[in-house]
């Protein structure tokens, strides 16, 4: 046996039960597809809950959402694409390797140079 409480809540008691037990709220939302929902009614008589066709509206996380024939759909936000703002800490980072970075190139140049030196003078190249 089932029985509407506060207008939203059903309670259900079978004979051999001493007390009611909570069974639910009156009516539930269910997912149907990715943005569609689904308002459905407990039935009393049939003891399940069918789709609410005569359900104008539905108060649903925090905002009302337009029912037409008991669906209802909730837009999907589209994420937007977020852009890497490293802090303060990590452009000091950057801005070290970028030091590290020139002067191991500018190493790389003189030992360069100076290979090249030692080569040609080696070569018996470069008299002077």
């Amino acid at each position: 046996m089932f029985e509407v409480r506060n207008e939203t809540e059903i309670w259900y008691k079978a004979k051999e039960m001493p007390e009611w037990i909570h069974y639910g709220s009156l009516f539930v939302v269910e997912p149907v597809e990715k943005e569609k929902y689904a308002v459905k009614r407990f039935d009393l008589e049939k003891g399940e809950y069918l789709l609410f066709s005569d359900c104008k509206s539905y108060f649903y996380d925090g905002k009302e959402y337009e029912v037409e024939n008991g669906y209802f759909t909730i837009p999907v936000k589209k994420e937007e694409t977020l852009v890497y703002q490293p802090n303060d800490a990590e452009l000091a980072i950057m801005e070290m390797q970028a030091d590290m970075y020139e002067q191991q190139e500018q190493s790389n140049l003189t030992l360069m140079e100076s290979l090249a030196d030692f080569y040609e003078t080696m070569m018996g190249g470069n008299e002077k």
